[in-house]
């Protein structure tokens, strides 16, 4: 992956802790991209995995996007190479009522230059 820095280590802030809601629990890996370049997207392997205490038919979809979805079963995995950018990945059931979302960023190495106050030319 060239010009490309994933942050995918288990002790840094890429991955989620567990979170959980309704019976649901679930982690995802990573959260949180860093790209060489501003506006750049991330290219990464994103998993998914879930479990419930209950049987369930869930899907976990990006940007209110179906990725993939599980037959009535207590626990998923799901992994996949995708492109991403800032966006939100859900969990929900098959009729799209979002039982949990986290937030998945992309931070570039490259700063951000700051907005010029003055034009390009002064006297002063």
């Amino acid at each position: 992956m060239h010009g490309l820095l994933l942050v995918m280590a288990l002790a840094t802030a890429s991955t989620a802790p567990e979170q959980c809601n309704a019976g649901v629990c679930w982690r995802v890996s990573p959260i949180t991209c860093i790209t060489e370049h501003i506006e750049q997207s991330c290219q990464s392997t994103l998993t998914v995995q879930w479990h419930s205490a209950t049987t369930q038919s869930l899907c976990v979809a990006i940007a209110g996007q179906t990725l993939h979805c599980w037959q009535p079963t207590t626990a998923g995995v799901w992994q996949h190479n995708i492109p991403w950018q800032n966006t939100t990945l859900s969990l929900q059931t098959d009729t799209t009522t979002i039982i949990l979302q986290t937030e998945l960023q992309v931070l570039s190495r490259q700063p951000i230059k700051p907005r010029r106050l003055n034009g390009p030319w002064s006297i002063f």
